[in-house]
């Protein structure tokens, strides 16, 4: 079986929602600690400016989407708040891109499945948003949301992770 692979071999990235870049320079990701991929982080943490603008990006597909939880008004996923989701109201949410490299790029994509998530809330039924604030004194740290959809080797010789489609759902279907 043939598996893809991804190796991030720099520290450059830029988010998308939907296809929409956020508008935030690479280096907004990288700001003091870099971007940092942890096993041990639950979440994916953006900085400040970062989650601020992926907050205004998912907003504007309002337009065309109705994204329960975000288009609905106050509290909503950004707010920290925990929603109930019909089947069709989750399939609405787009999946989000993360693009590493500078001369050679390559493009990573999470699904909602990896965002909105159930087990944070007390009402199990209801989704969380599993991206954090980092706050201004953050870069960024892909955590578990990011990680949850690929097999991830840290190549300790060389210093860079790698990202690999996870066959996780073959070894589950036996």
């Amino acid at each position: 079986m043939k598996r893809d692979k991804t190796r991030v071999d720099d520290k450059k990235n830029v988010k998308k929602v939907s296809g929409k870049s956020i508008g935030v320079s690479s280096s907004t990701y990288n700001f003091l600690t870099g971007t940092i991929v942890d096993s041990g982080t639950t979440l994916l943490v953006l900085p400040h400016k970062a989650f601020v603008a992926m907050n205004s990006t998912f907003h504007s597909l309002c337009k065309t989407t109705n994204l329960v939880g975000i288009c609905d008004g106050y509290p909503g996923f950004f707010d920290g708040a925990c929603v109930s989701l019909t089947a069709a109201q989750f399939a609405a949410y787009p999946p989000i891109s993360f693009t590493f490299g500078q001369s050679s790029k390559i493009t990573v994509s999470i699904p909602a499945s990896a965002y909105l998530q159930q087990g944070f809330c007390l009402k199990k039924t209801s989704y969380a948003l599993a991206i954090a604030d980092g706050g201004l004194l953050l870069g960024t740290i892909l955590g578990d949301t990011f990680m949850r959809n690929f097999e991830t080797l840290f190549d300790r010789a060389v210093r860079l992770p790698s990202f690999f489609s996870s066959i996780c759902f073959l070894l589950h279907s036996r």
